[in-house]
């Protein structure tokens, strides 16, 4: 058996302690940033789910290569966007209705 139902006994298998530890970072880092260092709420939510993802980490969420998994690391991107960060409610509002 390759995998196990839960994410963070994956990774803990696969690389280790340093390999949970980086993941934590991964999520957490991008999080920090979302929710104190924003201007807009929709970013707020975006960490806010980051958040609630890492406790699923925990509970039953399997890394799979998949379409949630890519958009997952877009919500970290867009998180680290610095120029996202800094839009307005109104502005992301024309931002996504530009697209």
């Amino acid at each position: 058996r390759f995998a196990t139902e839960v994410a963070f006994l994956n990774s803990y298998l696969k690389s280790g302690i340093i390999g949970v530890i980086l993941d934590m970072l991964i999520v957490f880092i991008p999080a920090y940033f979302a929710i104190n260092r924003s201007n807009n709420n929709f970013s707020k939510m975006l960490g806010m789910y980051l958040i609630f993802h890492w406790l699923l980490y925990f509970l039953e969420v399997p890394r799979m290569l998949d379409i949630y998994y890519f958009f997952f690391y877009l919500i970290i991107g867009l998180c680290l966007t610095k120029s996202f960060r800094e839009l307005t409610d109104t502005e992301v509002k024309y931002f996504f209705q530009s697209i």
